[in-house]
């Protein structure tokens, strides 16, 4: 392909994104920039934008949605490529974090609230998670987030999506919520 070519196909590609995202924010103001760039900092929204079948509506309704700690994630939820885009967004939130581990006493209480709440579950017989769970030698995962639960609560960046039920504003970790 020529240079002149390969411009004209950029250019191209430019405008057809300009105009998806000029119909996603739309002329009523249906979302705010300030909810798209929310939308691309939030693992489980971030995680649910990756699926390309998705249609230009069903990607409004994603990013006007206020975030649903009490859903619980079910086998057929989320694709495969939507838990691997979560677990790389959480990754990437960790490496920030120069690859910081919880204490050992913080990892314990966390996993403890983990195994006496009612969404700790065993994986959905997925891939990703079968094969994930190779690895970790554990298949619980949190109901609520679709995270191995070990991992989440040995890593500092890692977070509890469930709000603590008798402390307001702290998650099931006592824990500032996100």
């Amino acid at each position: 392909m020529s240079t002149k070519n390969h411009l004209h196909e950029n250019i191209h590609n430019s405008r057809l994104a300009s105009e998806t995202l000029d119909y996603i924010l739309g002329e009523d103001g249906t979302v705010s920039w300030e909810e798209l760039i929310a939308s691309f900092n939030d693992p489980d929204k971030l995680a649910l934008l990756y699926d390309p079948g998705r249609s230009v509506d069903e990607i409004k309704d994603i990013i006007t949605s206020d975030a649903d700690s009490s859903k619980e994630i079910h086998a057929g939820d989320l694709s495969s490529p939507q838990i691997v885009a979560k677990g790389l967004a959480a990754f990437w939130k960790w490496a920030k974090t120069g690859f910081e581990l919880a204490e050992p006493a913080q990892y314990e209480a966390r996993i403890n609230a983990c195994t006496n709440c009612e969404y700790y579950r065993d994986a959905p017989d997925m891939p990703i998670y079968r094969l994930v769970s190779k690895v970790t030698k554990s298949n619980k995962i949190c109901g609520v987030c679709g995270c191995m639960v070990e991992k989440k609560a040995r890593i500092i960046s890692g977070t509890c999506p469930a709000a603590h039920q008798a402390q307001p504003g702290l998650s099931r970790w006592e824990e500032p919520l996100d």
